[in-house]
């Protein structure tokens, strides 16, 4: 998924990365603890929202490929 200058990537072991034009990580997000589902960016690209397989969404804003914890959103057990 791409923002212009930035990258994120997604893997099964719930491990976001940012990575730049250059194809140098600069940041890993790791809040997740099951495999990234989707990640989306926002029409800004200040923010990137990821989805996981944990049954949770997060809300990262992003600065310099850094990115910082905005909202955590936990799925009851029995969404799914």
């Amino acid at each position: 998924i791409r923002n212009g200058n930035l990258l994120a990537t997604g893997t099964f072991d719930g491990v976001i990365r940012i990575w730049n034009e250059k194809g140098v990580e600069k940041g890993i997000l790791s809040k997740h603890k099951g495999p990234i589902l989707a990640l989306k960016w926002s029409k800004n690209s200040e923010y990137l929202l990821s989805a996981s397989l944990d049954k949770s969404v997060i809300v990262w804003e992003i600065k310099n490929g850094t990115g910082e914890l905005k909202q955590y959103c936990d799925f009851h057990t029995g969404f799914f």
